[in-house]
């Protein structure tokens, strides 16, 4: 894999979009596990339990799981501060992807034995992790799929953090190419030569604020400007246009992609 590239290459740009994908409230450190800072901590329960299931277990597996994620991102978050523009070291790359690939087949084995792992079963700090663990699952999307429809019915009943739903259903819009809902994810977009940053396209832009105050995220503006300072993006970089369609983002990629010497296969 070569090491420098134009910062708005679309191998950075997806290093990044992966790393932003736990900042639903964009902190000013490394995204952690949903949870942790956005709702109580809460401890297993043994209420409606499933008969054998160990929560206290599979609670400690999952936060386990979510702190090698943090690990490995952390370090290729500060990689990124530090060598801005270039291709991030293949070896970080490559042991991040075999930490999601066997977290994702672990939680998919969890969730066939009990279910979407709610609060109230396996505790917030537990909860949060499972979802952290499917957002960077972008190798897997029926499994993203599947853990978006198991979290939906559990929206406003406290079982899980609303903003994780969000950012799911936002990234498994993205993927199957439909423009995104509260405007969660982020990336960089060479646009006409000039490298942009901002989000990718979002359904109804000038409701876009209205719809995240209701889930419990800040406004658009306040969440860009918080990501921009957390991950180095200088302010002289301009924004995606909020009103880009998806069928333009998509183009532009695609442009993007071919003129790599790779033919845009990532690496």
């Amino acid at each position: 894999m070569p090491r420098s590239i134009p910062s708005a290459h679309p191998f950075r740009a997806i290093i990044l979009t992966l790393c932003l994908a736990g900042c639903a409230a964009a902190p000013e450190s490394p995204p952690t596990p949903a949870g942790q800072a956005t709702a109580p901590r809460s401890s297993p329960t043994e209420a409606a339990a499933i008969p054998g299931a160990d929560y206290h277990a599979i609670a400690a597996e999952l936060i386990a799981m979510a702190d090698a994620d943090q690990a490995v991102r952390g370090r290729l978050i500060t990689w990124l501060q530090a060598n801005p523009g270039q291709n991030p070291p293949a070896d970080i790359v490559h042991e991040m992807s075999e930490i999601d690939e066997a977290n994702a087949a672990r939680v998919k084995a969890i969730v066939d034995e009990i279910g979407w792992p709610v609060n109230s079963a396996v505790g917030s700090d537990a909860s949060g992790s499972a979802w952290l663990i499917v957002q960077h699952a972008v190798h897997d999307l029926p499994l993203m799929q599947r853990a978006l429809a198991l979290m939906e019915p559990h929206l406003g009943t406290g079982e899980i953090d609303d903003k994780d739903y969000a950012l799911l259903y936002d990234r498994v819009n993205l993927q199957i190419g439909r423009p995104q809902r509260w405007g969660t994810q982020c990336t960089e977009l060479l646009i006409d030569g000039v490298k942009h940053f901002g989000v990718q396209p979002i359904e109804d832009p000038a409701g876009v604020d209205a719809r995240r105050a209701a889930i419990g995220l800040p406004p658009l503006a306040e969440y860009l400007q918080r990501i921009r300072r957390s991950y180095g993006v200088p302010d002289d970089v301009p924004e995606i246009p909020r009103d880009m369609t998806i069928e333009r983002y998509n183009a532009i990629v695609a442009e993007m992609r071919a003129r790599r010497p790779d033919g845009g296969q990532e690496s």
